[in-house]
C-alpha cells in the first residue's frame, strides 16, 4: 500500500511538472491614454506621463515566469516616465501581443485608470490600477495566463517597468493525476494515525 501511496506522489509530482515544462513566452506591448484610444503606439504621454513599449522574451522552468521583476528589468510590459507632477486622472489600455507560443490567441487589451497620488513628500507621483484578474491566452504549447501588477510612478521616475506574471494553465489529465497523488498522500497520513490501543497490565 505504501508503495502505491509514493507512486501515486511520485506521478502528481511528474504531472505537475509536465504541465508545466519549459515555454518560451516573446511578445511585446502597445498602449495609449484616452478613453476610446487605440493601443498601436510604441510610445504615448498625458500630462507629464510617457509609456514606452515594452518586449519580453524568457522561458519559464516551473509554470510560472515572472516580468519586469529583473534589476534593471530587461524583459517587461512597458515602462512610464514622470517628468513632472501628475494631476488630471487619465484612462490607459495596454495591448500585450504574443507571437511565442506560436497559434497564441486572445491577445488582450488591459484598461487601466491612472489617478493622482500624493505621497507624504508631496511627490506628485501617480498610480496605474490595472485589472489584475488572470487574462487567458490559447497556444499549440497549452494555454498561459497573464497577469498585470499596479504599479506606482514617483515623480521624475525613468523607466519604471510594468510588471506582472504569466502562469501556465495544467491539461485536465495532470490535475487529474494532481489529485490522485494528493489523495493518496491523504490516504497514508490518516493511516499513520491511528492511536495505538492501550495494554492493560
Amino acid at each position: 500500500m505504501r508503495r502505491l501511496v509514493l507512486g501515486l506522489a511520485a506521478a502528481a509530482a511528474l504531472a505537475a511538472s509536465s504541465a508545466a515544462g519549459a515555454t518560451t513566452y516573446i511578445g511585446s506591448t502597445t498602449g495609449c491614454f484616452g478613453a476610446a484610444c487605440s493601443p498601436t503606439l510604441t510610445t504615448d504621454s498625458s500630462g507629464g506621463l510617457v509609456f514606452h513599449q515594452g518586449t519580453f522574451n524568457q522561458a519559464d522552468s516551473d509554470g510560472f515566469l515572472s516580468i519586469g521583476s529583473g534589476m534593471p528589468p530587461t524583459d517587461t510590459f512597458g515602462t512610464f516616465d514622470l517628468s513632472f507632477p501628475f494631476t488630471s486622472p487619465q484612462l490607459f489600455t495596454l495591448l500585450i501581443s504574443s507571437t511565442n507560443p506560436t497559434g497564441a490567441v486572445g491577445a488582450d487589451h488591459f484598461s487601466a485608470t491612472i489617478t493622482g497620488s500624493v505621497s507624504i513628500n508631496g511627490s506628485g507621483g501617480v498610480t496605474v490600477n490595472f485589472d489584475n484578474t488572470d487574462h487567458l491566452f490559447t497556444s499549440n504549447a497549452g494555454p498561459f495566463f497573464v497577469t498585470l501588477n499596479d504599479i506606482d510612478v514617483s515623480n521624475g521616475a525613468l523607466g519604471a517597468p510594468i510588471t506582472g506574471h504569466i502562469t501556465a494553465v495544467p491539461e485536465p489529465a495532470a490535475w487529474g493525476m494532481m489529485l490522485l497523488g494528493f489523495a493518496g498522500i491523504g490516504m497514508t497520513l490518516r493511516t499513520r494515525r491511528r492511536p495505538a490501543l492501550a495494554q492493560l497490565a
